[in-house]
C-alpha cells in the first residue's frame, strides 16, 4: 500500500489510500445499480437491493446511497444466498431456434418452429422426471424494429398461432417496448422483426418459500460485543464505532448507525445515520434514508 500506492500518488497514509479505492469501488458498483434501473426506464428509489456473498454487506448501504436507494435488504443467510436460490427455484429448460420473420408475413414459417420447440422442450423436461400435466410453457421472441441492432424479448401471445396473432405480437412488441424505452421511442411507421423464438418448460418449485415479516419485539437491544476503531472513508477519521452479534438483534428492535453486524458469515456496516432492523426469520432491513456522508463527500 506504501510503496505501490499512497506514496506515488502524493496521498497522506494507508487509510486514506484504503478510502479512495473503496470509494472508487463503491461509484463502480452505483454505476451499475443505475445501468440496471435508471437505463432501463425504472426508479431504483422504488426498488431494496439485496446483500449477499460474504462482502456484499462491507459496501452496498453506500451504495445505495450513492444510487438513491432507500432501503437495502441483507437475508439471514447472505453467503450462501446464491445457492439458496438455486435449491427453491423452479425447474427450466429452455430451446431456441434461429426465425428470421417479419411481423405480418407468413405465419406458417412461426407457428412448426413454435410446435417443433414445444416438443423437444416437453421430452427432455419429462426425460427429467417431470409429469406432463406439471410442465408449464413460456414463449417469447428477440423482436425489435428493423434498422436496429438490438433487440427485446417479447412474450409470444397464448394459444396457436393463427389469424390474429400477428397483430397481437405487434400489440406485445410495442408494450413491451414502450415499458423499456418510453412509449416517446417507439418507431412511428416502422415495420417490426423477429430474431429467435424461445420455449421454456417450467415446473413449479415444491421446495417452499422463506421469509417473515417485521416482528415486534420488547426485549431491547443486545449490548456491543466490542467497541472497534473504525475509519470510515467519508469522515476521513477514526471513530469508535459498537460491534454487535447480528444473531443477538431482536425482531423489531431499530439499530441506528454507526454499527458493525458480525456473524459467522458476513459482516454488515451500517453506516451512520442509517437505521437497521431485523424481521423474524433474521432478515436485515437497512434504511439508507439518514446517511448523508455519501452525498457530502461525493
Amino acid at each position: 500500500m506504501r510503496h505501490r500506492i499512497f506514496e506515488p500518488l502524493g496521498l497522506p497514509n494507508e487509510q486514506e489510500a484504503a478510502a479512495a479505492m473503496y470509494r472508487l469501488a463503491l461509484a463502480d458498483m452505483a454505476a451499475n445499480v443505475r445501468r440496471m434501473s435508471v437505463d432501463k426506464g425504472h426508479d431504483p428509489r422504488e426498488f431494496s437491493p439485496f446483500s449477499y456473498g460474504g462482502a456484499g454487506g462491507l459496501f452496498l448501504a453506500p451504495v445505495c446511497a450513492l444510487a438513491s436507494v432507500p432501503e437495502m435488504v441483507a437475508p439471514s443467510n447472505c453467503a450462501v444466498f446464491s445457492a439458496l436460490g438455486a435449491l427453491m427455484s423452479d425447474y427450466r429448460r429452455s430451446a431456441i431456434r434461429s426465425c428470421a420473420w417479419r411481423v405480418g408475413g407468413d405465419e406458417s414459417v412461426v407457428a412448426q418452429i413454435v410446435a417443433a420447440l414445444e416438443e423437444r422442450v416437453l421430452r427432455e423436461v419429462g426425460q427429467a422426471g417431470f409429469a406432463a400435466a406439471a410442465i408449464r410453457l413460456e414463449r417469447t421472441a428477440a423482436m425489435r424494429f428493423v434498422g436496429q441492432a438490438s433487440e427485446i424479448a417479447v412474450p409470444l401471445p397464448p394459444g396457436s398461432v393463427d389469424e390474429g396473432f400477428s397483430a397481437a405480437l405487434d400489440a406485445n412488441f410495442r408494450a413491451e417496448y414502450a415499458r423499456e424505452f418510453g412509449a416517446g421511442a417507439i418507431w412511428p411507421d416502422t415495420p417490426v422483426e423477429m430474431l429467435n423464438i424461445r420455449v421454456t418448460g417450467v415446473v413449479l418449485s415444491s421446495t417452499g418459500a422463506v421469509g417473515g415479516a417485521p416482528a415486534a419485539n420488547d426485549a431491547g437491544l443486545p449490548k456491543p460485543r466490542a467497541v472497534r476503531k473504525v475509519f470510515w472513508p467519508f469522515r476521513m477519521a477514526f471513530a469508535s464505532w459498537p460491534v454487535y452479534d447480528r444473531a443477538s438483534v431482536p425482531a423489531g428492535q431499530k439499530l441506528i448507525g454507526p454499527a458493525i453486524l458480525e456473524s459467522d458469515d458476513t459482516t454488515i456496516v451500517v453506516p451512520p445515520g442509517c437505521v437497521a432492523h431485523a424481521d423474524g426469520q433474521k432478515n436485515l432491513f437497512i434504511d439508507i434514508t439518514g446517511h448523508d456522508d455519501v452525498d457530502a463527500a461525493s
